[in-house]
């Protein structure tokens, strides 16, 4: 087994979030279905196991496939058929959709952090970060693992503790730890339970998109009892928003000042641009990406101190 030195990531801490200026993004139900092939185009990782105490011995695959002329991460269907190097250039075809949340949200969930779209959702609350291959790998498991619960039916009525006991077989796999309780955590950790209510309620947020989900069936030759193969197409849906700079007298705050000059420029430096205020003292900038904008006045209208409440 290939043991990954990637500690469990815990500096998120708070279950609930309330985000301000932020547009809600619920996903709607994922009904459609991918293209009607995918083939296989290259293992990364493969022949990793983890003892799951719900599913048993679980031999976990990272794939990548062709699907619809990108390459996606795929996922095993059907626990204990085959699923080898072999396969290289062989088809998968017949798709059909899986709409269950956990299972749509969890894959959105990894798609998202291992190709790096993120919803406004998700970096307004600071958890668009990019995970490294082993990472990514780390959480492949996971997902694998909650994908196999929907699949026998064990996710249960309440999707927070499957996948909070298939986290801690992952961890406890991987990492050569010992936990017996999803309530457990490592000291300055959350806890397994936590860590997985906290990805879920982003996830009911909007954080993770709209993942649509398919099962496509082997269609190739030369092999049998070969894994079906559950892969998603991530869709991140990007609101523009409106800023409006407004330069108004000092001594009467309701009367705005035309001709003021002003320099708006986003903190990662992908726009910038020179505006001048209107008759009414404001100039609005339309269709701008979420975040962070530095708003400057670099000329006052003639006669008047420099200065602005945006």
């Amino acid at each position: 087994m290939k043991k990954m030195n990637h500690p469990l990531q815990t500096r998120l801490t708070a279950l609930l979030l309330t985000l301000v200026c932020i547009l809600g993004l619920l996903p709607s139900s994922a009904m459609a279905v991918g293209p009607s092939t995918i083939k296989l185009e290259k293992f990364g990782f493969y022949g990793v196991s983890y003892q799951s105490a719900s599913l048993g011995r679980c031999l976990i695959h990272q794939m990548y496939y062709d699907y619809g002329g990108k390459t996606a991460i795929g996922f095993c269907g059907t626990k204990g058929a085959t699923m080898n190097d072999s396969l290289r250039g062989q088809k998968w075809g017949n798709p059909t959709s899986i709409t269950d949340p956990t299972v749509t949200m969890m894959m959105g969930y990894y798609y998202s952090h291992s190709l790096g779209k993120f919803t406004d959702v998700a970096i307004a609350a600071g958890v668009n970060d990019v995970w490294n291959a082993g990472y990514t790998w780390y959480m492949n498991a996971w997902v694998q693992a909650i994908i196999w619960r929907y699949k026998a039916g064990t996710l249960g009525s309440d999707p927070v503790v499957a996948c909070a006991e298939e986290l801690m077989a992952v961890y406890n796999t991987l990492e050569g730890t010992h936990f017996t309780n999803i309530d457990q955590a490592k000291e300055g950790h959350n806890s397994f339970r936590d860590r997985a209510q906290y990805i879920i309620d982003l996830g009911k947020q909007g954080a993770w998109g709209n993942c649509t989900v398919s099962e496509y069936t082997f269609i190739g030759s030369g092999a049998s009892n070969v894994q079906k193969i559950i892969i998603g197409d991530l869709d991140i849906v990007k609101e523009t928003y409106r800023l409006t700079v407004k330069k108004v007298d000092s001594t009467n705050p309701s009367k705005g000042l035309a001709g003021a000059q002003f320099h708006i420029e986003s903190a990662n430096g992908s726009y910038s641009k020179d505006v001048i205020t209107g008759t009414d003292g404001t100039y609005t900038v339309d269709k701008l990406e979420a975040g962070t904008y530095a708003v400057t006045e670099t000329a006052p209208p003639p006669g008047v101190n420099a200065g602005a409440i945006l």
